[in-house]
């Protein structure tokens, strides 16, 4: 059986990468075409990567004297630098230097971008619904990344207490209650459904889905079911499709049953097609290896921030020119590759640089 060597989540896996870049592509293609309504799935492949990779990173770093202060710090230097940056470009030096640009729905943003600089604006959707400026819509996520990275240590320290039966029994009761918050969030005050879409307690099934993976690796337990991974893959495509042919509505994030218990369906799948190809034959490795997975994968972070960005500032400044909107597309994929590419090398690759060598530092051997 495939053992998992102990220094795994301490270096850059291709699949992991080609599993970004496949992620990073769905999500594009929902937020740049009409026809790709299913693309806001790659979200939960993202939820699903960071439960496994965090996860993972944590149970080898537990129990060191710097285990809490090397986490934070290593997460906020990959966050923070490009997410800050962008905020502040957009909401203070723009406005300031060229207020004319300022239209009154950025205005509105503006209002409320307290909420993007503290990682909270997921809370804000949620009592608020979506900004009339969809600019930064793809940033709740990020919020309820990095809440998730808040929890997280102190769950995976309660999980190295525990026997290999409990734990799993723990991020169970993790999937459940995100199904249970969905049903009844409601009651605790939020008046719009998008509650279940944006919130990390919404979203737990999908991060324990991944943690659930890590934890069998590690223990070397029922990795035959996940072996057959796609098995779980396959049976969750069935029941989604099974529910949009019963309920006669397409898989879009906002409908029921799909907020509902929908959400569980999509971690269930990414998770059996992720330990499918992970402990599978070299075929599923090489293709989820490709070089264009692996590079979108590379710089996702870049495009998941840019994309929309982009493709709203060339839309305004190409209207009224009568180009085609497949031309506007490309333009807009081309200039955010670009630009990612650019940030990467320029801003991010300084700060992973500095993250990757405290390793050494925090945690030594």
């Amino acid at each position: 059986m495939k053992e998992v060597p102990a220094s795994l989540f301490r270096k850059r896996i291709n699949i992991v990468d080609g599993f970004r870049g496949l992620a990073i592509l769905l999500v594009i293609g929902y937020h740049y075409t009409t026809f790709f309504t299913f693309g806001w799935i790659g979200v939960d492949l993202f939820f699903v990567l960071s439960g496994f990779l965090i996860t993972g990173k944590l149970l080898e770093s537990a129990g060191h004297r710097n285990y809490f202060s090397s986490f934070y710090l290593k997460r906020l230097l990959r966050i923070g630098p490009l997410y800050f940056f962008v905020l502040f470009v957009s909401f203070i030096l723009v406005p300031f230097v060229w207020p004319a640009t300022v239209s009154s729905s950025f205005a509105a943003l503006l209002k409320a971008q307290g909420y993007y600089w503290t990682f909270t604006v997921n809370f804000y959707d949620a009592a608020h619904g979506w900004p009339t400026n969809i600019t930064f819509v793809p940033l709740w996520s990020l919020a309820c990344e990095m809440q998730f990275y808040l929890i997280w240590p102190f769950i995976v320290l309660i999980l190295c207490r525990l026997r290999k039966e409990s734990q799993l029994l723990i991020l169970a009761g993790f999937i459940l209650g995100a199904f249970l918050f969905r049903e009844y969030g409601n009651r605790l005050g939020y008046s719009i459904f998008l509650y279940r879409y944006v919130l990390l307690p919404s979203r737990l099934d999908a991060f324990a889905c991944g943690a659930v993976i890590v934890v069998c690796l590690k223990n070397n337990w029922l990795t035959s079911i996940l072996k057959k991974g796609w098995i779980i893959s396959i049976v969750s495509l069935l029941m989604a499709l099974g529910s949009m042919l019963y309920f006669r509505r397409l898989w879009l994030f906002g409908m029921a049953p799909v907020n509902e218990w929908g959400y569980t369906l999509n971690a269930l799948f990414w998770t059996g097609f992720f330990s499918g190809v992970w402990l599978g034959g070299p075929i599923p490795v090489r293709l989820l290896s490709m070089k264009l997975l692996t590079a979108a994968g590379k710089y996702s972070y870049a495009m998941y921030i840019f994309h929309v960005p982009v493709k709203i500032i060339l839309t305004k400044l190409t209207a009224g020119w009568f180009i085609p909107q497949y031309l506007v597309i490309s333009i807009s994929l081309a200039v955010t590759i670009g630009c990612s590419v650019i940030s990467y090398h320029l801003l991010e690759k300084r700060f992973l640089y500095f993250k990757d060598n405290m390793v050494k530092q925090f945690l030594p051997g």
